[in-house]
Parts: C-alpha cells; sequence; structure tokens
C-alpha cells in the first residue's frame, strides 16, 4: 500500500503544477482517492471550468482506486485473483466510460494538485497497520458471529474512510481458504459503494451544490452498477 502511494507521490513531486487534468486525477488516486477528493471538492471555484476540474479529477481517482483493489488482492490471493476481479474489472470500465464522457466534455482543462503528505513516514505507515489490524479484527469477528452477512457489514463500515484494509483483509481470507470468492468480491463491491456514499457526502459538505450535483450522478450510476452485480452476478 505504501509502495502504491509511493508512486503517486513521487509523480507528484515530479510533476506538480504541470500535471494535466487526466495525470492529476491519476496520481491522486495513487496517493489517496478519499483525500484527493475532500481536497478538491474544499478548494472547488464556482466557475463553470473549475467545476468540470474538480469533478473529473475526483471521478478519475476514485477509478484508480479499482486498479489499487486489483493490483492489492493479486499480490495477497493470487489463486483467488480469477474468481474476484471481473466484477471489480467491470465497475472499472464503468467508471472509466464516465471518466472518459466528463474528460471529452472538459479535455482541455488543467488542474492545481494539493500537497500530500509522505506516505513513507513511519507514522502513515504504523497508522494504516493499525488500521488493518483492526479492519482484519472486525471482519473476523464479524463473520464468526454473522457468517457472510456480517462480512458485507463490516466491508460496509470499513469501506467508508479507507478501500486499502478491507480489500487486504478479504483477500487474507481468500488466500486462508476461510472464505470464497464469491463472498470477498461482494465484500469489496459494498465497501466500494459506501466509499462512493462517504466522498459524495464530503463533496455535499465542502464543494458546494453544483460540484456535489455533478459528482453524485458519476456516483449514483457507479453505485447502481454495483447493485446490479451484487444481484445478477451467477452464484
Amino acid at each position: 500500500v505504501v509502495g502504491i502511494s509511493l508512486a503517486g507521490y513521487v509523480a507528484l513531486k515530479l510533476y506538480g503544477g504541470r500535471a494535466g487534468i487526466v495525470l492529476g486525477g491519476i496520481i491522486g488516486g495513487m496517493i489517496s482517492s478519499t483525500a484527493t477528493t475532500v481536497s478538491h471538492a474544499r478548494r472547488a471555484t464556482t466557475t463553470r471550468a473549475g467545476i468540470a476540474a474538480s469533478t473529473l479529477v475526483i471521478a478519475i481517482a476514485s477509478s484508480i482506486a479499482f486498479v489499487r483493489v486489483l493490483i492489492e488482492v493479486g499480490a495477497v490471493a493470487q489463486h483467488g485473483w480469477p474468481g474476484i476481479a471481473p466484477p471489480i474489472v467491470i465497475m472499472l470500465l464503468v467508471s472509466i466510460a464516465l471518466c472518459c464522457y466528463v474528460w471529452w466534455t472538459h479535455r482541455n482543462l488543467k488542474t492545481e494538485l494539493p500537497e500530500q503528505g509522505n506516505p513513507t513516514e513511519m507514522k502513515s505507515a504504523v497508522m494504516f497497520g493499525v488500521l488493518y489490524a483492526v479492519v482484519l479484527l472486525a471482519v473476523a469477528t464479524a463473520r464468526h458471529c454473522f457468517g457472510d452477512r456480517g462480512l458485507w457489514i463490516a466491508a460496509g463500515i470499513s469501506g467508508l474512510t479507507d478501500m486499502d484494509a478491507i480489500t487486504l483483509s478479504t483477500s487474507r481470507l481468500v488466500a486462508d481458504g476461510a472464505v470464497a470468492t464469491g463472498t470477498a468480491w461482494r465484500a469489496i463491491i459494498i465497501a466500494v459503494m459506501a466509499n462512493l456514499v462517504f466522498k459524495g457526502v464530503m463533496v455535499t459538505m465542502l464543494g458546494g451544490r453544483v460540484l456535489a450535483r455533478h459528482v453524485w450522478v458519476l456516483f449514483a450510476i457507479q453505485i447502481a452498477a454495483g447493485l446490479a452485480l451484487l444481484m445478477l452476478w451467477p452464484g
């Protein structure tokens, strides 16, 4: 996790204010899609160009979160990746399609990336380690007490602010043979939807009604796609 974030941090230092809007969203998603969403919501201007730029950066950063998930699942549960990846890839493709639509209408915009903390600092690494341990314990306890539904509840709560911890903990259970891949990807999709809701609320609180309306349209489509996968995917 630190490695993924570090790659984005290095890119931020190399390109900084020279980054185009697409690269800005990619870098922001590599570091933290939630932090990027909050930063751009807080800094969003009321102009049409400013709203469009913030919307696209938030959308791209949220798309990169799916790439992070796929990388983390592959790193922790290689044998389970073929069973977990397809629904997540579909969510990624839906998100990319939405980003392409927004980009095509505002493709000449530039963005200034907000300053980010160094993800290799001991404080950041320890905080994530503690968070991961708490989520892993919560997932195991919830699953022991309530079965798969307990895992999904824990995923929804954990996913509100962080996707990495629930993805890694669920993948660890798959690698240990404690959870089926079908249960795992459903937990991850639930966490994704919870994270989108959380980011939507942050945009509403910090970015104003116009930006919130634009972002919520994109997030609502992604959440609808997630619900469709949960209800219609075989098995």
